[in-house]
């Protein structure tokens, strides 16, 4: 069957009978559209790399629509317009994201308050597998772009091949896909002001906006935003958290994987921290 015919043809929870009538998911969604994400992710779930490449070209598609809009309302072909068409294709994907790694975790059980029920090492789900498709597909199209229009930008590339490989260990294993789903959500749920903050920054550079303050009011959102989640709540909530349940034995995840797994929320945060002592210089935060 085709793929995009499969999906769009589906009707919203027909087949499931695992759902309660007030599924355990969150209030951001309707019924319907929560069963029809359960029905998506059953279907995509074992098509992992042809979901990963549809979704690779649907991001290619919607910085090529923001890149064609902006060309049409005048403005000159450059990497201005482009960065910025990454930056809205990035708002969307960080918003969509946000979302859906909230659902599967809730799916779970999980609260802000975290709950030590919640087993890092279990089979993954059909929606988590989605979500961390749906992420890995954004991070090889951002991955090309940032490759083509800033090469030097090593921090960013070395965040999104331990990213792939994190992700690919979590779809290889088919387990641990809660905390690939934590690290997607609390990795993301800056990202909407920090592209925001970017798109200002762009339009400050190529003078289109003079006015200095948006830039630097969406750049202290952005600073105290990763500041927060990602130097403040990452350590224990993440990095305590994963090692606490990874480690007891007996655990059937090989330990290097385990290690890699600790070992990605603490590179996060020396990303952030060193990301911040930029950020903090560049927008005269201090």
């Amino acid at each position: 069957k085709n793929f995009a015919s499969s999906v769009f043809s589906m009707s919203p929870g027909r087949a499931r009978t695992d759902v309660p009538m007030d599924p355990p998911l969150s209030v951001l969604l309707s019924r319907r559209t929560k069963l029809y994400l359960l029905d998506l992710a059953d279907y995509v779930h074992t098509r992992p790399f042809s979901t990963t490449f549809y979704i690779y070209l649907m991001f290619a598609a919607v910085k090529f629509l923001v890149y064609s809009g902006m060309r049409s309302l005048g403005f000159p072909n450059g990497k201005y317009i482009h960065d910025v068409a990454a930056s809205c294709t990035g708002i969307m994907h960080s918003t969509i994201a946000c979302v859906l790694s909230y659902e599967a975790l809730r799916f779970r059980g999980w609260s802000w308050v975290w709950r030590d029920s919640l087993d890092l090492t279990s089979a993954n789900t059909p929606l988590g597998t989605l979500t961390i498709l749906y992420s890995l597909g954004y991070i090889i199209f951002d991955s090309v772009y940032i490759a083509r229009y800033l090469p030097d930008d090593f921090l960013v590339q070395l965040h999104h091949l331990g990213s792939m490989v994190f992700m690919a260990s979590n779809l290889l294993l088919r387990k641990g896909d809660s905390l690939c789903l934590l690290c997607v959500f609390f990795g993301e749920i800056t990202n909407s002001t920090q592209n925001c903050w970017l798109i200002a920054k762009y339009s400050h550079q190529a003078g289109y906006v003079t006015d200095e303050v948006p830039y630097r009011a969406l750049g202290t959102a952005t600073f105290l935003a990763l500041f927060l989640v990602r130097a403040l709540y990452a350590p224990y909530f993440l990095i305590w958290r994963f090692y606490k349940g990874l480690f007891p034995p007996p655990n059937p995840v090989p330990i290097a994987v385990r290690i890699f797994w600790v070992w990605m929320p603490g590179a996060m945060v020396i990303g952030t921290l060193l990301f911040l002592q930029g950020m903090a210089h560049e927008t005269y935060l201090f």
